[in-house]
């Protein structure tokens, strides 16, 4: 029975860099419980509340913008997400998220870009919720890293993965469209979410 886990746990973890491999064997961080181990289940919660959040940002943004992206079709699959997302249903998400996240990086950086009065007030709300959304992204990077794989979960350790490979990428993403968004209110004269600075003080880990 012992061979047959390793064996598993060999095929789940393989497509992991040594990095992530680490990240999911590690001791948990202590921000996320003092050192306590966090469960698959936390980890995809995490995922799906942090996803659904983004994506919801990411609809007012677009809109004060008027972005548009292929993926606008399919972005009603992530406010669909569940605790029981599979691995592929991640994958989709993931991919939905990146795409409109860069569009949104692209055009408020571009110096040229102006809002009239209701728009602002849409990206105010949006920005609002975007940095919520990292933040709740955030506390997804920190429970993969507190995460140590036990043998009762593997039947459903897949999602949890997928997960954990796609964080580093995700996470990255946000502070890009975050750092975009930021530097847009500034020149702007639009004064930047309350949560900012918390925000900020988060992506300096990643």
């Amino acid at each position: 029975m012992k061979k047959v886990l390793f064996v598993i746990i060999g095929l789940l973890l393989s497509n992991l860099s040594y990095a992530q491999f680490g990240s999911l064997l590690g001791a948990a961080s202590s921000a996320m419980g003092g050192g306590s181990n966090v469960s698959l289940d936390q980890i995809t919660s995490n995922y799906v509340a942090g996803s659904k959040q983004i994506a919801s940002a990411q609809d007012k943004l677009m809109k004060a913008a008027n972005i548009k992206v292929s993926s606008d079709l399919n972005a009603a699959q992530i406010s669909n997400l569940t605790s029981g997302a599979t691995s592929q249903q991640v994958a989709d998400a993931n991919k939905i998220i990146t795409e409109r996240s860069k569009a949104i990086q692209e055009a408020y950086a571009n110096g040229s870009l102006k809002l009239d009065a209701n728009a602002k007030k849409t990206f105010m709300s949006g920005f609002g919720d975007f940095a919520l959304g990292v933040l709740a992204y955030g506390k997804l990077a920190l429970s993969v890293k507190g995460y140590t794989p036990n043998p009762a979960d593997l039947s459903k350790a897949g999602t949890a993965i997928a997960i954990a490979k796609n964080v580093p990428d995700d996470m990255g993403n946000l502070k890009g469209t975050f750092g975009a968004l930021y530097d847009y209110a500034k020149s702007n004269n639009i004064d930047p979410p309350k949560d900012s600075a918390e925000v900020t003080k988060m992506l300096d880990n990643f």
